[in-house]
């Protein structure tokens, strides 16, 4: 066998042109299957870092509207948290929060129609958010409703370009309609704390106050929430928690699908979802390309094996015996598509080093490679298992060849 390893490269070296052209199919097909599957695997890593496993433990919620009755199809009330709690034993904490729009304005700058959202003690460091200076709210600020506020980064440094924003006021202008008219009430706030922004798909705007001072002195969302964030003990469970949650809403609701969820580890499991089908419908289009690669090596081989009927000829006539003639050209074969398959796995692992860290690289998404080892080795056998199929046939035909007839010719 090695002997016929060592006349397979002899054979390629006389007919350089022919081995290279046979090589590129093959080489090509596997180069970019190692191209998608290295790609498909960064991405999923990447997409892992980027979300936040702190907060894969939160359910957002929110009461989905029935058009029919004009009105929301659930409410939250302090009843619904608490048989809530008790219904779904997965539950850590509940947390209610209630928003507004307003313009926040500190001296000259004003930021126009902000979303300015009342939380609960607690709902910050639920959802991880950090602070960058500053302090967080205390009992005491809910208990009594203080006018504090909290900003993030970006906003702090919009309203206070000047630097350390804490202790300083902005301005909360709420507008609203009285007797037709256009009415607008101010709230003062003092700047107690600046936090980290913690989403990483959008830019999220950070604007929170207590929501005791929301509920009781702005009177949104006093006797029910327009959203909630649903805190698990294990974000292992989430899947079934989602379900316990949504089957107690629609028996508190009285109706079917009553409610609206949401959460990161759901959104990271339809993005990993998607980047493995599109990987595999890209890789399946790049197998054609094998295919087309191992019918090359066929086409090739019938042509070689014409070209060597006397050489065959005279091996026959020496006593070689159809299976060392079939062998011969099969090593020949599958030596042509392991050559293209380990050039294509080494120039498709160059070229996803390449575009990994220098073309798909940008401020808002840093990738990270990950070599995807078996998608590549699968790509590689899948070339040599082609290249000994599809040259089968000529090494059948090399091996049937009447010694005299080859002769003859």
């Amino acid at each position: 066998m090695w002997e016929d390893f060592i006349n397979a490269f002899n054979n390629f070296r006389t007919k350089k042109l022919r081995t290279v052209l046979s090589l590129l199919g093959i080489a090509i097909g596997v180069t970019v299957v190692t191209i998608i599957s290295n790609i498909g695997s960064s991405m999923q890593v990447s997409m892992k870092k980027m979300f936040n496993l702190d907060t894969m433990n939160i359910i957002e919620i929110e009461p989905r509207w029935d058009f029919e009755t004009r009105k929301p199809s659930i409410t939250f009330t302090e009843t619904y948290r608490a048989e809530l709690e008790k219904a779904v034993p997965l539950i850590k904490n509940v947390f209610y929060s209630d928003s507004f729009s307003a313009a926040v304005s500190q001296k000259a700058l004003t930021l126009e129609n902000k979303r300015i959202s009342g939380i609960e003690h607690g709902w910050l460091e639920a959802n991880n958010y950090e602070l960058l200076y500053g302090k967080g709210f205390t009992f005491d600020d809910f208990a009594n409703r203080r006018h504090k506020i909290i900003l993030g980064e970006s906003e702090a440094n919009t309203l206070f370009p000047e630097g350390n924003a804490i202790g300083k006021n902005v301005a909360v202008t709420v507008a609203y309609r009285n007797r037709g008219r256009l009415r607008f009430l101010p709230f003062s706030f003092e700047v107690c704390g600046v936090v980290k922004p913690n989403d990483t798909f959008s830019n999220t705007e950070a604007f929170f106050i207590p929501r005791s001072f929301v509920t009781e002195d702005m009177g949104i969302g006093k006797n029910d929430s327009d959203s909630a964030a649903v805190q698990l003990y294990d974000a292992a469970y989430i899947d079934e928690a989602v379900a316990q949650i949504k089957a107690f809403s629609d028996d508190f609701a009285k109706m079917q699908n009553s409610l609206w969820t949401f959460s990161y580890k759901e959104l990271l499991n339809d993005i990993m979802a998607q980047i493995t089908l599109i990987s595999a419908i890209l890789t399946a289009i790049a197998v054609m390309s094998l295919l087309v690669g191992g019918i090359n090596i066929m086409n090739i081989m019938l042509v070689t094996v014409t070209e060597r009927k006397k050489e065959i000829g005279i091996r026959k006539a020496l006593g070689a015996s159809e299976k060392v003639i079939r062998n011969q050209f099969l090593i020949e074969s599958a030596t042509l598509s392991l050559t293209g398959g380990v050039l294509g796995m080494l120039l498709g692992g160059g070229v996803s080093i390449v575009l990994v860290q220098k073309v798909f690289q940008s401020a808002q998404f840093e990738m990270v490679f990950s070599p995807n080892i078996p998608g590549s080795v699968t790509a590689f056998v899948v070339s040599i298992t082609i290249g000994i199929f599809f040259g089968l046939r000529p090494a059948i035909k090399a091996a049937r060849l009447d010694p005299v007839a080859a002769l003859a010719d």
